[in-house]
């Protein structure tokens, strides 16, 4: 379905300039030369992912590179980061219970003997150092001189300012070429709801002022392209509810509706996920450390858990802090633009 978020198009419009800069980074592997690593940046819905998997698909076609796509919200630790790109790579090798360099010694030797190369996608790679678990951008970018098997990166974030908080031995290896996802303006928001209208209702279905208001919608949140994309969706859903024979203006569900969203994910939040929303504001930074200190009736594991999942509902943001030769990760509320 063109309007849900798991579709991918044939070819990402308006972002030529985008897929040249990365193509020209990897280049070079097509003639066995180190290529680039490649750190893309920008805002929500500015189509990094879906750029991201249409150059890796194309360039695999014209070389031995396997592309194997992670989130890292979803691979939380090395381990789950390893055994995924494993499993993608259809390789026989016990995962569970086994070190993450034992297994990378079976995965890269089964490589180096079909003479294959990786070409890896992680996506949200900010919590690969938010959870200190970076290292392994560094066994990657190193797998060719130490493991005889080349790895090409390519990393997504929202949040470019963590990767300035590598270790500077990681930010040597990597060495990635910057590219950056500005948002869309309202006038590329409609080119692209406008043929993703082609592609999932009939001819004549879904009128222009609709998909305006919808492209609105989305160049009001930052030129996110998913909530333009999500509006369209759900004004299409209103309109099947409703039985009309297009999509008209009223049935563009309204913006109160994201806001009642919000309220029913709040409201089913646990006591300690509410009791550490309530002692951190919107405006200001709280360390977390204060926080394991007011939240005495759980454990520091605990309050991290009930952390995660906050972030994970969008209720929260974090950053880490560097302090002399340690880091501090503080927290604060996320605040909504609707």
């Amino acid at each position: 379905m063109p309007l849900l978020q798991e579709f991918t198009p044939e070819k990402p419009i308006l972002r030529d300039a985008e897929i040249s800069e990365m193509v020209e980074s990897l280049k070079p592997a097509l003639d066995g030369r180190r290529a680039r690593n490649i750190l893309i940046y920008g805002n929500p819905g500015t189509g990094k992912t879906t750029v991201s998997k249409y150059v890796a698909k194309k360039f695999c076609e014209h070389s031995m590179a396997i592309p194997v796509y992670i989130n890292c919200w979803q691979s939380r630790t090395e381990n789950a980061l390893i055994a995924r790109i494993v499993k993608a790579l259809q390789l026989p090798i016990i995962t569970i219970g086994v070190k993450s360099e034992d297994v990378l010694d079976e995965m890269f030797k089964e490589l180096k003997e079909n003479r294959r190369m990786l070409l890896l996608i992680f996506d949200e790679a900010d919590q690969l150092i938010s959870r200190r678990q970076e290292e392994i951008l560094y066994e990657f970018s190193r797998s060719g001189e130490l493991r005889g098997v080349e790895v090409e990166l390519v990393m997504i974030t929202n949040k470019k300012e963590v990767f300035t908080m590598l270790d500077d031995r990681i930010k040597s290896t990597l060495s990635p070429s910057e590219i950056e996802f500005k948002p869309y303006t309202p006038v590329q928001l409609k080119e692209i709801l406008a043929e993703r209208a082609k592609l999932a209702f009939r001819n004549g279905a879904c009128k222009e002022d609709v998909i305006a208001v919808c492209a609105a919608r989305g160049a009001k949140n930052g030129g996110d392209c998913r909530k333009a994309i999500e509006c369209l969706w759900l004004a299409g859903k209103e309109a099947e509810r409703k039985g009309y024979s297009s999509i008209t203006l009223d049935c563009i569900v309204g913006e109160d509706e994201s806001v009642k969203e919000k309220k029913e994910i709040t409201s089913n939040l646990s006591e300690g996920e509410k009791k550490i929303l309530g002692l951190i504001s919107a405006s200001e930074w709280t360390k977390t450390k204060k926080i394991y200190e007011q939240v005495n009736d759980y454990t520091e594991r605990n309050v991290r858990y009930l952390i995660e999942k906050l972030k994970k509902c969008s209720l929260i943001e974090y950053r880490r802090v560097k302090e002399g030769k340690s880091y501090s990760i503080e927290i604060r509320k996320k605040t909504f633009k609707f």
